[in-house]
C-alpha cells in the first residue's frame, strides 16, 4: 500500500502531525497569517501476506442518534421493528500480515522525497481500522491501530532548542514487543516484557520500561510505578 496520507504517522509517536483540531484552528487564521501547513509525506507499506482492505469494517464505537432510554424499550411488533431499524455506517480496515515494512518520508508537491522527517517501522503484524467516513487523509486519524512482534522503529524528527532557533532534524529510536493506538482517548501504548523492556531513544532523551502510554496531545510520556523502568 502507497499514501501520501500523513495519517498513518500515528504509529509514529515522535513524528510530528497534524490533527482535526489543529486543522479547525488553521481554518480561523486570517488570510493574512503566514502559518506553514505541515509538509507532506508518503507512507509505504509492503507485508509477505496476505494483507486485507475490509470496506465493511464494523466500528469500535458504538454510534446512535437514539436516546438510550428507546435503545433500552423494544416494540411489540417484529415488522415495525425490521423497518425501523437504523442504518449501521461502517468502518474501512486495513490489515497486513507477516513481515510487516513501513517507511515514512516527506515529499514535495510532485510526491518526490525531500530531506526531511523520516520513520521506518518493521513488525510481525499490522492493522489500521477509520471510523465510518474516514479514510486515510490529512488530519483524518484512524480510530484503532495496533502493530504486534518484535517493533522496531527509527528515523529523523524535527525538533528546536528554543522557541526562535530553526528547527533540525534529530534520530529516534523505538523497541517494543506491541504497540497500541486509541484515538477515542488519545492513548498510544508501547509494551515490552520484563526481560526485553520496550526502549525509546531520542534527541528529548532515553526511557525503558515495561509499557508506556504517549499522549500525542501533549507529547507526554506516562510509565507504571512497578516493574524496572529508566529514565
Amino acid at each position: 500500500l502507497e499514501t501520501t496520507a500523513a495519517s498513518m504517522s500515528v504509529m509514529m509517536p515522535l513524528q510530528s502531525v497534524a490533527s482535526a483540531t489543529d486543522n479547525a484552528e488553521q481554518k480561523k487564521t486570517p488570510k493574512t497569517s503566514t502559518a506553514i501547513p505541515p509538509p507532506l509525506s508518503k507512507t509505504v507499506v509492503t507485508c509477505a501476506g496476505p494483507a486485507v482492505f475490509d470496506l465493511a469494517a464494523v466500528p469500535r464505537v458504538k454510534q446512535s442518534n437514539a436516546p438510550l432510554n428507546e435503545q433500552a424499550v423494544p416494540n411489540a411488533n417484529p415488522a415495525q421493528d425490521q423497518t425501523a431499524l437504523p442504518s449501521i455506517a461502517l468502518g474501512r480496515r486495513f490489515e497486513f500480515l507477516n513481515t510487516v515494512h513501513l517507511v515514512k518520508t516527506t515529499v514535495d508537491s510532485n510526491g518526490r522525497e525531500v530531506v526531511g522527517e523520516r520513520a521506518e517501522m518493521t513488525c510481525q503484524h499490522l492493522r489500521i481500522q477509520y471510523p465510518p467516513g474516514g479514510m486515510p487523509g490529512a488530519g483524518s486519524f484512524p480510530e484503532y491501530a495496533e502493530a504486534v512482534g518484535g517493533i522496531k522503529m527509527n528515523g529523523t524528527q524535527m525538533t528546536a532548542n528554543a522557541t526562535d532557533a530553526p528547527q533540525q532534524l534529530a534520530p529516534f529510536n523505538i523497541e517494543c514487543q506491541r504497540m497500541f493506538y486509541d484515538n477515542l482517548n488519545d492513548n498510544l501504548f508501547l509494551v515490552g516484557t520484563a526481560e526485553k523492556p520496550a526502549e525509546v531513544k531520542s534527541s528529548k532523551g532515553e526511557a525503558s520500561a515495561q509499557q508506556f502510554n504517549y499522549r500525542r496531545s501533549n507529547e507526554s510520556f506516562i510509565m507504571p510505578d512497578s516493574g524496572p523502568q529508566r529514565l
